[in-house]
């Protein structure tokens, strides 16, 4: 008996999926993944897809959506979020979203000094450390008749070209002050500390080093692009 009212609610329940239901006290329901009063619903259907904040500035600016109040979460150094007015019902629209589009910038893992040396000239932007580094890899020279290796855990020691048929000890930078393109294009990249390394077969790596503060900087960093660029009527986030 209990058996075949389950299986009369079960079926009941799936009849009604995404459909309006409407009860004894005049209210209407409507049953989907959840069960929440229906109403008209007049947002968009979904949100446009943009790539970086100067088409979220552009949009805003042309006046094309008349919604007020308009609200900006910056969501992360990537995510950039537009929503609409909170409706009767406690629905948000999302009217656009933007996403960062980037090639992956191969933090924490060792590469030969060749992948090393591309990874920062094309994705870095310019500072004194990356110049440094570049030059420290571009003069390696691997001494395969001496097997000592003079690494304190911090400064390690590496054989490098000195001139034309010389060869000298250096040090390696570290820490180094660098600026991965991790963030939209139209602000400032944040600098932040990294652990540069080498190790057997003139393979290097660079270890982030600041704890992910990079991030509360870009975010910040956002808000300040967005706030200049458009009314100070719209609240930002982040």
């Amino acid at each position: 008996m209990e058996k075949d009212a389950f299986e009369y609610l079960n079926n009941l329940a799936n009849s009604a999926a995404d459909k309006k239901v409407q009860v004894k006290n005049g209210d209407t329901f409507l049953i989907g993944d959840d069960v929440h009063p229906w109403h008209h619903d007049y947002s968009a259907n979904e949100p446009i897809e943009v790539h970086t904040l100067t088409a979220i500035v552009d949009y805003l600016k042309s006046g094309a959506d008349n919604r007020q109040p308009i609200m900006i979460n910056v969501v992360s150094p990537s995510k950039v979020y537009v929503y609409g007015p909170m409706d009767g019902f406690g629905e948000r629209e999302e009217l656009m979203r933007a996403t960062l589009v980037q090639d992956h910038v191969m933090l924490n893992q060792f590469m030969d000094r060749e992948q090393l040396n591309i990874m920062l000239q094309a994705q870095f932007e310019d500072t004194p450390d990356k110049k440094a580094i570049i030059d420290f890899i571009s003069h390696l020279k691997e001494d395969k008749d001496s097997s000592e290796v003079v690494d304190d855990g911090v400064t390690q020691m590496a054989t490098v070209k000195t001139g034309v048929a010389s060869v000298g000890i250096a040090k390696v930078p570290n820490p180094v002050a660098l600026k991965p393109y991790r963030t939209f294009p139209e602000v400032d990249q944040p600098e932040s500390q990294f652990i540069f390394r080498m190790a057997e077969r003139m393979q290097g790596a660079i270890y982030e080093a600041d704890g992910g503060m990079w991030k509360n900087n870009a975010i910040k960093g956002i808000k300040e692009y967005l706030a200049s660029a458009i009314s100070d009527k719209i609240k930002i986030l982040g």
